[in-house]
């Protein structure tokens, strides 16, 4: 799927793969997979489940939809929560965008030294969550245990900045808008030339797409099939 911008999976590095379903009705899909090939024991793999997403809505980009860790990160993707749906984040500016790295906002001065009334939390790893691709979401931070309301979404794998910043959610509908502000204009400072802004921000049970995590143990090589089957409540 060129969502996933053919990234490898990398042993040790488990990635996230996102499943980008529709049904006509809007009935909830469920996902089923298999793995077959000489190395398909190797591999093994979990649909993320239990987790409420975000809706975000971009100036004339579109619509964003993020799927948030919840259960492996619920101090970052709390706060997320929380300010979405406090309104925060509508009318705030995506004000730092470096082309094949990385798209930042929820600043609400525009100038990346801003923040919430909420203040600093913790910082929160996870060992599967790791900046290994692009559409992942994490914290943006001046210094350790410094987050509050900036958040960044990875345009490419940035991996020296796992463990150091905390990812929270992942990118499953929207990665052509994603690429389109990715790569818009910006001055000397990284700031675009034009505002561009979050117009609406809404938490939400997405029952229709997933996330599917495929892993193998440090030091495997070699490739697999993976097949995916959504399938309605009727069977389809």
């Amino acid at each position: 799927s060129d969502n996933t911008n053919d990234n490898p999976m990398f042993s040790g590095s488990p990635l996230h793969i996102p499943l980008d379903g529709y049904d006509p009705n809007g009935d909830p899909l469920t996902y089923t997979v298999s793995i077959s090939g000489a190395d398909a024991s190797k591999v093994s793999w979990e649909i993320i489940e239990g987790n409420r997403s975000l809706r975000m809505h971009v100036g004339t980009y579109g619509e964003m939809v993020f799927e948030l860790f919840e259960g492996r990160a619920p101090r970052p993707a709390g706060r997320v929560i929380e300010l979405a749906e406090d309104g925060f984040y509508e009318g705030i500016i995506f004000h730092r965008v470096i082309e094949d790295f990385m798209i930042q906002g929820g600043d609400p001065t525009g100038t990346g030294s801003g923040g919430s009334t909420l203040g600093d939390f913790d910082d929160q790893f996870h060992v599967e969550l790791q900046h290994n691709r692009n559409g992942m979401m994490s914290y943006a931070k001046s210094g350790d245990d410094t987050n509050d309301s900036q958040f960044f979404v990875t345009l490419e794998p940035t991996r020296f900045l796992d463990f150091n910043h905390s990812v929270f959610g992942i990118l499953v509908e929207g990665y052509e808008q994603l690429a389109s502000i990715g790569s818009i204009p910006t001055d000397g400072n990284d700031k675009p030339t034009f505002d561009v802004d979050m117009s609406n921000v809404e938490v939400f049970t997405d029952t229709e797409n997933a996330v599917l995590m495929l892993s193998a143990p440090e030091g495997t090589t070699g490739a697999v099939d993976v097949t995916v089957t959504a399938t309605d409540p009727s069977g389809n």
